[in-house]
């Protein structure tokens, strides 16, 4: 059924959403996924779409039972914070466009286990790390000096929607954001010197003389080693509301491990900031997953 508004939505216990934008061929695999494994009503919003996904999905939706909506093309966590304002549902599973959901059993357990007690959420959790030289990860010099904040892995989790519509309504979202903390006495300076971490030539100077005036902020939640006052924090799409959770609220998130998320789902990892942005890093180039992707679904759901 097509909608216009999510309040027109009818209320369901849980619902799985996913986000569309120019991706029609992965993002046939995760409904067709979902269609299979999630044992909810489904929601795809597609958002400003011009390579025919809007005609292609309503031609899917008169064989396959889903909701479709159209949305205007904003960031992630802007749409996600419009969401889970109107969305009439208990429970949100998100599921990212670029992902193929392998098994039902993670969709039950993971459902179910974010409506435990002071739990706020239910996934796998997307560890903190270290950042250097614009990389992250755990092999990094002992130097590294900014951190990647821990958060739901936003790609497969079920959240509540009432704590986290209540968060929204305190001033919490979804957005990705940044703590510049290098010089205590003035954000500006801060902002210009994390600047150089953007610059090739300058990105690895150390300038270790400017730790003793970093603002003393502790990094939470890091299973790498810890930066006791790291020169900025990067905040990805819904770490802010797993802090504010956690540290605020005293609320659980209930973690499966990345060693589950492996074996359950396939996530080919930012198709669609490379579709949108082409040559970006930390993408995969559409073209270079397209003949898995096709294989899949005429293996598994006959699409050809």
């Amino acid at each position: 059924m097509i909608v216009n508004y999510f309040s027109e939505l009818a209320h369901a216990p849980v619902r799985a959403v996913i986000i569309n934008c120019n991706t029609r061929w992965v993002t046939t695999l995760a409904l067709l996924s979902a269609l299979r494994h999630a044992g909810a009503p489904i929601l795809l919003i597609d958002c400003e779409s011009t390579d025919g996904s809007w005609d292609w999905f309503i031609k899917l939706s008169q064989k396959h039972e889903f909701d479709l909506i159209k949305a205007p093309l904003r960031p992630h966590g802007v749409t996600l914070n419009n969401l889970f304002r109107d969305i009439p549902t208990s429970q949100v599973l998100l599921i990212d466009s670029d992902l193929e959901i392998l098994s039902p059993a993670i969709c039950a357990a993971t459902i179910h286990a974010a409506v435990a007690d002071q739990t706020y959420g239910a996934g796998f959790l997307h560890a903190g790390e270290l950042i250097h030289g614009g990389r992250r990860g755990e092999h990094l010099p002992a130097s590294a000096n900014g951190f990647y904040m821990e958060r739901m892995w936003i790609p497969f989790t079920c959240l509540n929607v009432a704590p986290v519509r209540a968060a929204l309504a305190a001033g919490l979202t979804f957005m990705h954001s940044r703590d510049y903390l290098e010089f205590a006495g003035s954000l500006l300076v801060s902002k210009a010197l994390y600047a150089r971490h953007r610059l090739p030539i300058i990105k690895n100077l150390e300038l270790k003389w400017l730790q003793r005036f970093r603002q003393q902020a502790a990094t939470p939640g890091n299973a790498h080693g810890q930066v006791s006052s790291p020169a900025f924090r990067e905040y990805d799409t819904g770490a802010q509301l797993h802090e504010y959770f956690q540290h605020s609220k005293k609320l659980k998130f209930a973690d499966f491990g990345m060693d589950v998320c492996a074996s359950t789902v396939k996530h080919y990892h930012g198709i669609t900031r490379a579709t949108l942005s082409p040559g970006r890093d930390n993408a995969t180039p559409p073209d270079s997953i397209l003949h898995e992707v096709m294989r899949r679904l005429y293996d598994e759901y006959g699409i050809s």
